[in-house]
């Protein structure tokens, strides 16, 4: 499905500290594999799931994660990595390069796979190397990069769609004014997207609860 193995897995802590409470099963939340092609140091790779996680909470969606693959020691395996993606959850590969993904423009920093009209969209991946370049060329801690790109691609699949604005964090391009603003917290989702998230993920919640009934009725 990814393409490499689903090895191993770190659940860490969400980081939204103003989501609905755990018992509401309407509470706005994704879950996110996030899978690996090749090692990312681990300070990064905290960093960035902080500024993702935090971008997310402030369009009042609750991101969850779960590190597959090289991204943790085999001591540290689980079995979740293992088992196929659940309705609602995503999955999001870091790779060095884009060979073997869809077309891609020359300075995109990932690809999200949007299938129109469904709910099904759940695979989205980041080019390393494309966000190491922008992040030294932008003079910009690539973490910061990393999660901001982490969350765009996210985006597209939660939005469903390819399309981008011409403000925010959902634009086609960044500049060094965009990561300016990244690192001081103010380059994020527009209102009207928030909207739009919110809509996906109660389909995919909607989506997901019928399948259970489904599920149900074989008993």
């Amino acid at each position: 499905m990814l393409g490499v193995p689903l090895l191993a897995a770190l659940a860490l802590p969400s980081l939204a500290g103003e989501q609905r409470d755990e018992g509401d099963p309407q509470a706005l939340r994704i879950g996110v594999r996030v899978v690996s092609h090749m090692p990312v140091p681990r300070q990064e790779l905290a960093k960035a799931l902080e500024e993702a996680t935090l971008l997310f909470a402030r369009v009042g969606v609750e991101a969850r994660w779960v590190l597959c693959g090289a991204l943790v020691e085999e001591s540290e395996k689980s079995a979740a990595c293992g088992r196929p993606l659940e309705p609602g959850e995503l999955a999001l590969r870091i790779v060095p390069d884009p060979n073997g993904m869809p077309a891609t423009s020359r300075d995109a920093l990932g690809h999200a796979v949007v299938l129109p009209e469904t709910q099904d969209s759940y695979l989205a991946s980041l080019l390393h190397d494309r966000v190491q370049s922008l992040a030294e060329e932008a003079r910009c801690p690539r973490a910061i990069v990393l999660g901001h790109a982490m969350a765009h691609e996210l985006g597209h699949l939660l939005l469903g769609t390819l399309e981008h604005s011409s403000q925010g964090l959902m634009r086609a391009r960044w500049n060094g004014e965009d990561l300016r603003l990244a690192q001081r917290r103010s380059f994020r989702f527009l209102p009207q997207q928030a909207e739009q998230i919110h809509a996906g993920l109660r389909a995919r919640l909607h989506a997901r609860q019928a399948s259970l009934r489904d599920a149900a009725k074989v008993f």
